[in-house]
């Protein structure tokens, strides 16, 4: 007996369009990727298609991921206008250190089309830390900079584009989060701060020991929870009690972990106290050549988009969705796939 259809629209498709870096992040493993199997990355009529599809389910947003996006200029854009084409929104993370050079291309790429949305992550407020975790000296600098240059042009052209900082809390900077709020929202001038807690290293195909997770994944949640009580009273913020709740569920049985079994990142078998993912309830990846999953984890499978469609993938993925609510891997707490918001409604998303 077939499964039912599943007929709740998705809300985001997570379009790769590249992987590569121009950092060396220690918490992610891109930058020791490359592009050489670019000759099978979707072009502009699959894409079409497949945003297309998207639209027809409901879908919303779409979201650029690398690697770098902004390693892509034409591709980028390409994504921005196929996309907006099909009356789509669309948000992009970046890490600040690429961009067009002369202030009438900045202009151009960004607010004549271009993305809806943009977020620039920062692994600290600290300038040292950041390029620690960056493993570039200067990036703290050059994403400071971009960030100053996107607000000007923002200012300039009476646009009302929203800018966010993707901030990574770890073990090294959770006691100074009011000092980020401050930082973030006051020096930078950005719109909002969303929190990321870090998980072993992006990409997960590294067999080298995970070095910054075993050091910098321990976090005290009492002391956590105190120091959150005082962002929500110093910039009127409300962090949703379901929200604080996944955390706990995250960070807690991180406590209990040896520092050498976390050595091993996502090898170590580390799992949330419960599932705090919904993923499959809203999310499409499409990766650079295709493939569409309901998450970026690949061992849940997926499909070719050459060889079907978007919507009868996401309408008759019941089998995969129900293996997928029992999942409690570290990733449940990233910002793209939880399944609680961290502000109440109006400050988040």
């Amino acid at each position: 007996m077939s499964l039912p259809i599943y007929n709740n629209p998705p809300t985001f498709l997570f379009f790769e369009i590249n992987r590569r870096c121009n950092l060396r992040c220690n918490h992610c493993d891109f930058w020791k990727r490359d592009d050489k199997g670019r000759e099978s990355y979707l072009q502009e009529p699959s894409l079409d298609v497949i945003l297309r599809d998207f639209a027809d389910l409901g879908g919303q947003k779409v979201v650029i991921c690398g690697g770098e996006p902004l390693l892509d200029l034409q591709r980028y854009r390409m994504v921005c206008d196929t996309a907006h084409k099909h009356g789509l929104r669309v948000l992009s993370v970046v890490n600040g250190t690429r961009a067009p050079l002369r202030d009438s291309e900045f202009e151009k790429f960004f607010f004549d089309g271009g993305p809806d949305e943009l977020s620039v992550s920062f692994d600290d407020f600290r300038e040292g830390e950041h390029d620690y975790f960056r493993g570039r000296r200067g990036a703290f600098i050059a994403t400071s900079g971009f960030v100053e240059r996107w607000r000007r042009a923002r200012t300039r052209l009476g646009s009302d584009k929203k800018l966010t900082v993707m901030y990574l809390v770890h073990g090294g900077n959770y006691l100074e989060i009011d000092r980020a709020y401050d930082w973030a929202l006051n020096v930078l001038g950005v719109d909002k701060l969303k929190l990321n807690f870090i998980q072993p290293s992006f990409g997960g195909a590294s067999t080298e020991p995970d070095h910054t997770y075993a050091k910098y994944s321990c976090i005290d949640f009492d002391r956590l929870i105190a120091v959150l009580r005082e962002v929500s009273e110093k910039h009127g913020v409300t962090f949703r009690p379901e929200w604080l709740n996944a955390v706990y569920s995250y960070v807690k049985p991180l406590s209990y972990e040896h520092p050498f079994t976390l050595l091993s990142g996502w090898r170590s078998g580390f799992e949330t106290a419960k599932s705090i993912c919904n993923s499959y309830e809203r999310n499409i990846m499409v990766s650079a050549e295709g493939r569409a999953q309901l998450c970026f984890n690949s061992s849940f499978g997926g499909v070719d988009l050459k060889q079907t469609n978007l919507k009868d993938f996401w309408q008759n993925a019941r089998k995969m969705r129900e293996e997928m609510k029992e999942c409690r891997a570290a990733c449940g707490i990233s910002h793209s796939v939880r399944a609680e918001n961290c502000y109440e409604k109006g400050l988040t998303q």
